[in-house]
């Protein structure tokens, strides 16, 4: 503990780690601070029933993976089961899987394999973890300690209840530096939102993108980034994406400079959530799209179908 003048602050440099997909990376993100994850760092990742969750979370674990060490602690199911439904085509020896569920456990094997990106599905199913302010607090010290000390990201997931609040205890947003939300889109069967409603320390609220279930994987829909005047697209070796992906997102980058309307579509406003429910409030609720959205629609989708047939924005 100390005491500073305000002059004699020291800066700390906030080092990120790249999702490999720029939409993503822009979601957690801000000029001010950067792109991507931040390491050292702790996000809840909470969804509703039947989103896709895990699969949405895998598929970032794959991308991370080609060039970073990532290790899945899979609590909700068997690691065979786990296996067969979402590795069967991984090619990489830097995905790790385990089934340990207490906190003890979990702190021996990260700092022995020493992964960049950590994710626990579910804290729930956490065995030291039941909900109370007392176990959240210790389970807050005891993660924050091995993630600074390993200088990882962990990702928390767990579930949304039917009225929309985080399950796992009112105090569970507290725990973390930034909480996404997961919900489905009622206007387009498969579709759903990444959404930041209120708590990021280390980039704007209030943003989100739009996913879909594909059956090769899921698919990044939207294009906000560049609609933001300070996206900057990272150089290597901060971010080093999957080729498909950078060759369709640098095609739709050239574009949009000669067509600014690519970079501007437009996407359903996210109603703001009053200030004494943040902290647990449900994901928002969309607004219904204009009338000039609903005139575009069918070249929205045409859009999309030529993305698909190149085979880029996946998140795998």
């Amino acid at each position: 503990m100390a005491v500073y003048n305000t002059t004699n602050i020291p800066d700390v440099k906030i080092s990120r780690l790249s999702s490999g997909h720029g939409e993503i990376d822009w979601l957690l993100g801000s000029k001010a601070d950067g792109w991507g994850l931040v390491k050292k760092s702790l996000t809840l990742w909470g969804g509703e029933a039947g989103v896709g969750k895990t699969r949405f979370i895998n598929g970032l674990c794959k991308m991370i993976s080609k060039r970073e060490r990532v290790l899945f602690y899979q609590l909700e199911m068997t690691v065979q089961s786990f296996r067969n439904k979402y590795l069967k085509n991984i090619t990489n020896n830097n995905y790790f899987i385990s089934d340990s569920s207490s906190i003890v456990d979990q702190v021996a094997e990260i700092k022995k394999y020493g992964p960049s990106f950590v994710v626990i599905d579910s804290i729930n199913k956490v065995k030291e973890f039941t909900g109370s302010d007392k176990t959240i607090k210790e389970c807050e010290a005891i993660y924050r300690s091995v993630a600074s000390q390993v200088g990882c990201h962990i990702a928390l997931i767990t579930h949304l209840n039917a009225e929309g609040t985080v399950k796992g205890g009112t105090g569970l947003p507290h725990m973390v530096d930034t909480v996404i939300t997961l919900s489905k889109n009622p206007g387009e069967s498969g579709a759903f939102f990444a959404h930041i409603p209120d708590k990021n320390r280390y980039g704007i609220p209030g943003k989100h993108i739009e996913l879909i279930h594909r059956d090769r994987g899921i698919q990044v829909l939207s294009e906000n980034r560049f609609s933001d005047e300070g996206w900057i697209e990272p150089p290597a070796p901060f971010v080093t994406q999957p080729v498909q992906v950078t060759q369709v997102e640098s095609n739709v980058s050239s574009q949009a400079a000669k067509n600014p309307g690519i970079s501007g579509r437009r996407w359903p406003e996210v109603s703001k959530i009053p200030e004494d429910k943040q902290s647990i409030s449900p994901p928002p609720r969309i607004k219904s799209p204009s009338a000039s959205y609903r005139i575009f629609r069918p070249f929205k989708r045409l859009w999309r179908w030529l993305k698909e047939q190149e085979g880029g924005g996946y998140v795998d």
